[in-house]
C-alpha cells in the first residue's frame, strides 16, 4: 500500500483504522499507537505488519513487540508503560465500532471512497480503483 500512496502523492489520503480481531492484534494496535506518542507510529506499524507471522499466534506478544521497538528505535520502557496503562483502548474500540458500522468482517478491508476491497490485493488493484475514483472526481468537478 505504501507504494500506491506514494505514487499518487497529494491526490490521495491514507487513513488507517485498527480492527483488532484477536487479543494479539489488539496489543499490536496499542503498541503502534503508543509508538505514535514517540513520533514513530508508521515505523512501528510497518515493522509489526512485516513480522506478523512471528507474533500473530502468540497469546501475549508484548515482549516480542518490545524487542522490535529496539529496531525502530523507541523508548521501550515508555512504550511498555503506555500499553500497560490501557489508554489506547478507547481509540481502538472506537475504530472497531466504526468498522462494524461499515460492515467490516475481516482484515484487511480497504475503502477507496465508497469502493470496498476485502482481502489483501496486489498494489496494481488498489491503483486501478484509485485511478477510477480520481477520474470520477475530476469529471464531477468540471
Amino acid at each position: 500500500m505504501e507504494g500506491v500512496v506514494e505514487r499518487f502523492g497529494d491526490e490521495v489520503q491514507f487513513v488507517l483504522y485498527s480492527f483488532a480481531l484477536r487479543e494479539s492484534s489488539n496489543i499490536a494496535a496499542q503498541v503502534a499507537l503508543c509508538a505514535g506518542e514517540q513520533g514513530k507510529f508508521w515505523d512501528m506499524h510497518t515493522l509489526i505488519y512485516r513480522r506478523q507471522t512471528s507474533w500473530n499466534t502468540l497469546r501475549n506478544p508484548l515482549s516480542t513487540f518490545l524487542q522490535y521497538a529496539a529496531d525502530v528505535p523507541l523508548d521501550t520502557a515508555g512504550l511498555k508503560r503506555c500499553v500497560k496503562s490501557g489508554r489506547m483502548q478507547k481509540l481502538i474500540k472506537a475504530d472497531k465500532a466504526l468498522g462494524r458500522r461499515l460492515q467490516v468482517r475481516s482484515t484487511p478491508t480497504v475503502f477507496i471512497n465508497a469502493q470496498r476491497i476485502v482481502g489483501a490485493q496486489p498494489e496494481y488493484e488498489y491503483a486501478r480503483v484509485i485511478r477510477r475514483e480520481l477520474a470520477r472526481a475530476r469529471r464531477a468537478a468540471q
